[in-house]
């Protein structure tokens, strides 16, 4: 379809919510390669002091087991309260490849980021994979998985939830600066289903943190 109008549809059905009809000013930051159907968002109820986004680079040899999509890496920075905070958000590519480049783009740009940062997305990696230990090993800013006590977020609709390999469906992550990981916080996964029907194929991960 047309990205750019499946963005204001999208845009339309957001301000319907009754949760986004309030006082406050919601922003909504977007970026959509026209070649790609796949895109981020985010909504803020606090002022962005800046938004930025940035290509990931395709591999220049593309061989894997699955399609290949451009994608990206929003960069926000939302005055909360008075405090500047980072937030990057990033939806990765399933191929080895496509990931190395989106952890190598996103580390470049931690190594600048001087505020609590918090990067959160769908890396479509399992949680003992290159993706995570990187991030978790950076040497500026090493990283840490708020939401490493959620064992499944990719559940295929119910599908994957009683396999053995379950732990491999954990593919959603909000990871943190070390700092910023030891003010009081709380994470789940969203898990409501009625009759079989979900909210998604995957369950949205929601963190409550004191920043």
């Amino acid at each position: 379809g047309n990205p750019k109008k499946q963005l204001e549809e999208a845009e339309e059905e957001l301000a319907t919510l009754p949760q986004l009809a309030t006082e406050d000013m919601f922003i909504t930051e977007h970026y959509f390669i026209m070649t790609s159907p796949y895109g981020n968002a985010i909504v803020s109820k606090y002022p962005f002091n800046s938004v930025e986004t940035f290509k990931i680079p395709d591999p220049k040899i593309k061989i894997g087991l699955h399609s290949f999509d451009s994608r990206c890496v929003i960069k926000t920075t939302a005055d909360i309260e008075g405090k500047d905070v980072c937030f990057l958000v990033c939806h990765m590519g399933l191929n080895r490849s496509e990931q190395k480049n989106a952890v190598a783009t996103i580390c470049n740009l931690i190594d600048k980021i001087k505020t609590p940062v918090i990067l959160m997305g769908d890396f479509n990696a399992s949680p003992n994979s290159d993706v995570l230990r990187v991030c978790k090993e950076h040497k500026l800013l090493p990283m840490v998985d708020l939401t490493e006590q959620i064992h499944i977020t990719w559940h295929d609709y119910g599908k994957n939830l009683y396999k053995d390999d379950a732990n491999q469906y954990k593919i959603d992550y909000i990871l943190t600066d070390q700092e910023t990981s030891k003010r009081q916080h709380t994470v789940n996964a969203w898990e409501d289903s009625c009759n079989g029907i979900y909210l998604s194929d995957h369950y949205p991960v929601y963190l409550k943190i004191a920043l």
